[in-house]
């Protein structure tokens, strides 16, 4: 609600007609078309006027709005570009009627497309510039505007991250209405109407170097279902943009807003001057149809309305929980256009649920960017196992027709687990590759993770693994979710920087597998963007084994690690990094395998056509690939599924030698001497000693065996 008296009108009936009495939500409103009636009596106490003008502010004409008048008075433009109406008279009389109509055409205001940079023209330098009621230059203000802002990513979100704040932080009183308090008053205390809200909005706006103005008029108001006087902002992000923090709308204005004057101050929209007699004579002012800034007798005409829109995703992990289980609750938006959406989430009164989210959230869309809002719910353990529990949940927005969803909680259903997930980085750059880890390939049913930017499915399988790679877009703390149908859900947080911090982990290289009581060895590079040398340090974790590492970086520099894990198992490598107080950190997952291993578990030799035939059987331990086996100048490989191979050579004595490789490709080989005699019947003469070795029991084996590890390139 905005000043008393300086902003009431009457708004004549035309067609379909909206009267003081009527609900609806201006919110959906595209067109409108409003009848302006502004009159009064300027009467004298004591005395009588020989000479008076009336100054009017009237609806402006331009973009989304057109005003057409009758030509009674004298119309003007002001410097700001206002079209204001004036009417004089002379006269001895004590009072003096006035009657100015506008008839007023209105549009929704949509902004589709803002240039990513731009320069503010120094014209609009009084945008910016502080004031007696805009105290900008406060260090309080600023102070606040900056901690408001931290985590906006443009100049749009830094104007809806301020819009909402005002809008959620002062309490709407209307008593008082015409006290325009100042952006320092409004900031302690919390309350106002219109005037304050836009006024504290603007002085937050400047102080971090947005230029910002006030926009007054009328607005229609479905919190008192009527039309209000009312005062609203423009910010220049590249172009002016509305912004209504009071009713919170912001990039977008509907069609029941109609400007009559924008200017870098608190314009009055009605100005009297008279030459009065006596000199002691009071001037007096009596607009008609005022109460307290609320019309009595206001009509409108509406053009169109938008329909109910309900092209957005409202879902849930699971329609279906036990007693103790938990939920993820969300609705998913794109948009056309630039705009903050309310999206309220409502539950059954009384309900079975904790819902652990605030149930107002607020969606800054953009135009071809999605945003989601999520809502955790768990359901209490101490409710009766004897009911079933139906609840439904409503999805409430001013701009989104309603949608419902049933959830239902019964002793006889159990979700499973959630999830093992985790994120890659700890902290990690706007559009800087994320990856979440989810254990498990095809195992998961109906896999998702929902985020702030979108929902993703059909992750990429990585052995054991599903690996999500996203892109964040929304600065600041992060919370993501991973819901698989069936299951609990598994939140995992991380933090979005605007740009890296002054020492970050620039890169690594990191194996995949690593092997049981072998060394393992990974690299991590450091980069720093201060100019000066940086101490820093380095600790990795894998399983229980741990290893440090510091030095000095200047602006970039590896630390080569080697680590010997004792178990075999999945493992999380955690890397930490910490320098003068900054701290950033990876995960990542490694496989710890037993080492492959290929044994001669049998020999055995025949005579065939003059020639000895040998058969070489190998037992195998882990998983080698690869397996080949050389005698003499023959080689063979061992094909997946079999153990053996078959060779034809003349007695005598020759070189054996078994190779294989582990998952990574790293080559390993076994190498002795086989002597063959000429026999006439089969012997086995390798036979297994039952420990992984070879046991010689003909003294055929001339040489110990011995086990050698070779590089493949």
């Amino acid at each position: 609600m905005g000043r008393a008296a300086a902003l009431s009108f009457a708004l004549v009936l035309i067609a379909i007609v909206i009267s003081a009495h009527a609900e609806i939500s201006p919110f959906t409103v595209a067109r409108a078309t409003s009848t302006l009636v502004e009159e009064g009596t300027i009467s004298v106490s004591g005395g009588s006027f020989r000479e008076v003008q009336i100054n009017v502010s009237l609806p402006q004409t331009g973009g989304s709005q057109k005003a057409t008048f009758d030509d009674t008075y004298s119309i003007y433009t002001d410097a700001e570009g206002n079209l204001r109406a004036t009417i004089s008279k002379t006269t001895r009389e004590r009072e003096f009627d006035y009657k100015i109509t506008s008839t007023v055409e209105t549009n929704a205001v949509s902004t589709t497309s803002l240039p990513e940079t731009f320069v503010s023209p120094s014209e609009y330098a009084k945008y910016l510039a502080a004031s007696q009621k805009v105290q900008s230059d406060d260090e309080a203000i600023r102070a606040l505007a900056l901690k408001i802002t931290e985590n906006a990513t443009d100049s749009f979100e830094k104007i809806a991250h301020l819009a909402v704040w005002v809008n959620s932080n002062l309490e709407y009183q209307s008593d008082l209405v015409g006290q325009e308090n100042d952006a320092l008053w409004v900031l302690a205390n919390r309350r106002g109407v219109c005037v304050e809200y836009t006024t504290l909005f603007v002085a937050l706006c400047r102080s971090i170097g947005i230029p910002a103005r006030y926009v007054t008029g009328y607005a229609y108001a479905n919190k008192f279902n009527a039309w209000l006087g009312h005062a609203w902002a423009e910010a220049y992000i590249g172009k002016w943009v509305p912004v209504d923090p009071t009713w919170l709308e912001v990039g977008n204005l509907d069609a029941m807003h109609i400007a009559t004057s924008r200017s870098d101050y608190l314009k009055p929209d009605l100005l009297v001057s008279a030459l009065v007699y006596p000199p002691e004579a009071k001037l007096v002012i009596n607009r008609k149809g005022d109460r307290g800034g609320v019309s009595d007798a206001i009509k409108t005409e509406l053009a169109a309305s938008l329909p109910d829109d309900f092209d957005y995703e409202f879902d849930t992990s699971t329609p279906e929980a036990g007693i103790g289980d938990s939920m993820l609750v969300w609705a998913y938006r794109a948009s056309n256009d630039y705009r903050v959406m309310p999206v309220i989430l409502s539950e059954c009164k009384g309900g079975p649920f904790d819902v652990n989210s605030a149930p107002e959230q607020h969606l800054f869309v953009e135009p071809g960017k999605g945003r989601v809002a999520m809502w955790e719910i768990n359901t209490p353990a101490e409710l009766s196992k004897r009911f079933v529990y139906t609840c439904p949940l409503v999805l409430n927005s001013p701009y989104l027709g309603a949608k419902r969803l049933n959830l239902t909680v019964s002793n006889s259903m159990k979700l499973g687990d959630a999830p093992e997930a985790w994120a890659e980085a700890k902290t990690v750059r706007l559009g800087q590759l994320q990856k979440i880890y989810v254990r498990g390939d095809g195992s998961l049913f109906g896999i998702k993770l929902v985020t702030p930017e979108g929902i993703f499915e059909n992750p990429k399988d990585d052995g054991d693994l599903s690996v999500f790679a996203i892109k964040p877009e929304v600065a600041g703390r992060q919370d993501v979710f991973v819901v698989s149908k069936g299951r609990n859900y598994q939140k995992i947080s991380y933090n979005v920087q605007k740009e890296n911090g002054t020492v970050f982990i620039e890169n690594y290289s990191i194996p995949k597998l690593a092997f049981e009581s072998m060394p393992f060895k990974f690299s991590v590079t450091v980069g720093t963007s201060d100019p000066g040398p940086k101490h820093v340090q380095l600790t990795a974790t894998l399983g229980d084994e741990t290893v440090s590492k510091s030095g000095v970086v200047q602006k970039s520099g590896a630390f080569e690690f080697e680590l010997v894990p004792k178990k075999s198992g999945h493992y999380l490598l955690s890397i930490e990094l910490s320098a003068d107080g900054v701290r950033d950190g990876k995960t990542y997952p490694v496989q710890v395998a037993v080492p492959p291993k290929v044994f001669i578990s049998k020999v055995e030799q025949q005579q065939a056509d003059g020639m000895q035939k040998i058969t070489v059987t190998l037992r195998r331990e882990g998983s080698p690939s690869d397996i080949s086996i050389s005698l003499n100048s023959h080689s063979k490989a061992v094909a997946a599924g079999l153990d053996s191979a078959e060779f034809e050579l003349a007695p005598g004595s020759y070189p054996i030698v078994v190779r294989w490789e582990d998952e990574t490709g790293k080559g390993y080989q076994i190498a002795d001497t086989l002597a063959v005699k000429n026999i006439t019947g089969g012997l086995p003469f390798i036979p297994s000693d039952g420990n992984g070795g070879p046991k010689c029991m003909t003294g055929m084996i001339l040489a110990a065996m011995a086990v050698f590890v070779f590089a493949r390139s």
